[in-house]
């Protein structure tokens, strides 16, 4: 049998019909990130601007929400992938009756058959969780209060773990 693996963001949006089309063999590799994180994201050709408007990252996440009780669903958090890529990357190769290629993992990004593209914005580079808590830089706080009062926001946040709920709240 052959795989296609495709990863554009907006796929999320999609998946339900995805799923219904391709049948039972289908797998859908949900990502979820740290809304406070993304819309902190600069856009790589005008560094001036961030990359996903608050009520974007609402909009995909709560549409990855909606599919994530399908069997053939998996959910994963980036700060858990980037923080234990070896564990992560074991998970999902079972849930895609996968192999795991434990040495080309740890030998990335130099086992990787792709050494750069335009998808990245430059070449591949270890896998760091160097962007995770960039939220907390005083030049984003107007950008993530943004998000925290997009409707929706505050339970994804909560509902992922990335927030938690105040005593009495």
């Amino acid at each position: 049998y052959s795989r296609w693996c495709e990863k554009s963001p907006k796929n999320v949006l999609f998946a339900e019909r995805l799923l219904d089309y391709f049948g039972d063999r289908t797998r859908f590799i949900n990502v979820v990130r740290d809304g406070r994180d993304v819309v902190t994201s600069r856009h790589p050709s005008d560094p001036d601007e961030y990359f996903v408007p608050p009520e974007e990252w609402v909009r995909d996440v709560a549409a990855g929400r909606r599919i994530e009780d399908d069997p053939r669903v998996i959910t994963v958090r980036y700060e858990d992938l980037v923080r234990d890529h070896l564990q992560i990357l074991r998970r999902v190769c079972e849930f895609l009756d996968e192999p795991f290629a434990d040495e080309a993992f740890r030998a990335y990004p130099d086992s990787s058959q792709f050494q750069e593209s335009r998808a990245w914005f430059g070449e591949a580079r270890e896998v760091t969780a160097t962007s995770v808590g960039r939220w907390k830089q005083d030049e984003h706080k107007s950008v993530v209060d943004r998000l925290c009062d997009a409707d929706g926001a505050y339970e994804l946040l909560e509902y992922y773990g990335y927030i938690n709920r105040q005593p009495g709240g």
